[in-house]
């Protein structure tokens, strides 16, 4: 039994366990994210960076289906370009259109004849860009919407 336990251990330290981690994601595109990030900044404040966690839970989107991510949430405000890995793009867009339509629902509010009041952040949603950039899915939310995506074209397009 020792044995077998040995050798799984030293069979996973040799081939690792086939997922990749944010921080390796990362270091392979850290200068190109981290100036998209500085740029966007300057354009809308208070964004963070949407966790491996969140993608997964909120956007239903697994590391695993990622070559790369650049990301800025502050709700309803959020922009993300998404590189896929080969053969995963149309798993990650309807990923991200359920995710902007349960926003919407949401975000939607009725009058007392249960018709729905556009609220700023709702028209915000549903302007939304949805574009392809160089491989990148790019979603903008925002009342910068045209900033940022320019930023984002400047950087990876």
């Amino acid at each position: 039994m020792k044995k077998v336990v040995i050798s799984l251990l030293i069979l996973v330290s040799i081939t690792g366990c086939g997922t990749e981690t944010k921080n390796e994601i990362d270091d392979k595109y850290t200068t190109v994210d981290k100036t998209i990030k500085e740029e966007i900044n300057k354009i809308d404040t208070n964004m963070e960076e949407i966790s491996v966690n969140r993608l997964k839970t909120e956007y239903g989107i697994k590391l695993e289906l990622v070559e790369n991510y650049i990301s800025g949430i502050n709700e309803p405000d959020v922009y993300i370009a998404i590189k896929p890995k080969e053969g995963k793009k149309e798993t990650i867009k309807k990923a991200l259109d359920i995710y902007f339509s349960n926003l919407e629902v949401k975000l939607s509010e009725y009058d007392d004849e249960e018709k729905v009041i556009e609220t700023e952040e709702l028209k915000r949603v549903k302007n939304r860009v949805e574009e392809e950039i160089n491989g990148y899915l790019v979603y903008i939310v925002s009342s910068n919407n045209e900033e940022i995506l320019k930023v984002i074209k400047d950087k990876i397009g």
